[in-house]
This record gives structure tokens, C-alpha cells and sequence, in this order.
């Protein structure tokens, strides 16, 4: 009985945390044929459009980050900070 109750519990695992991150571009005719052919892929899904960040937010957002964490010298700092984005 235990290893029937490992995989039960092992599957439900999974059923609950397991994601799919699916990224497709929307330039050309492939997306809107991969959307016909598989309506599962956009309905009840989240569609995200990321667009290209200025380096000067990204570098913002890597120092507001990491702004509690403790370097030993401000220049590791500088340099992890600027490897975030």
C-alpha cells in the first residue's frame, strides 16, 4: 500500500505545483496557426508581452534588489548589481 500512496501523493505534487512557461513570438503567421491548431494554449492562460527595459531601470531594480543584502566591499556590490539584469 505505501508505494501506491507515495506516487498519490507524489502526482498530487505535481497536479499543484507544476507550471508550463510556453514563449511563442507574435511576429509572422506561426503563432496565429499554433493558436488555431491548439486552443488550449490561449485559452484560460495569462499572455505577457514583455517589451525591452532601458539599462538605467534595470540596473535600478538589481540595486533595489539587493539593497538589504550584505557585500564585504562596495565593489562586489557594484558588480553583482550590475550582473541582475
Amino acid at each position: 500500500q505505501e508505494p501506491k500512496s507515495c506516487w498519490e501523493y507524489f502526482i498530487s505534487q505535481v497536479r499543484h505545483n507544476l507550471h508550463v512557461a510556453l514563449c511563442f513570438s507574435p511576429v509572422g503567421p506561426d503563432f496565429r496557426v499554433r493558436a488555431r491548431k491548439f486552443p488550449a494554449l490561449v485559452n484560460s492562460t495569462v499572455i505577457d508581452w514583455f517589451q525591452p527595459w532601458p539599462e538605467e531601470a534595470l540596473q535600478t531594480v538589481g540595486e533595489r534588489f539587493l539593497s538589504q543584502a550584505e557585500f564585504s566591499t562596495p565593489v562586489i556590490r557594484n558588480a553583482v548589481e550590475r550582473f541582475m539584469p
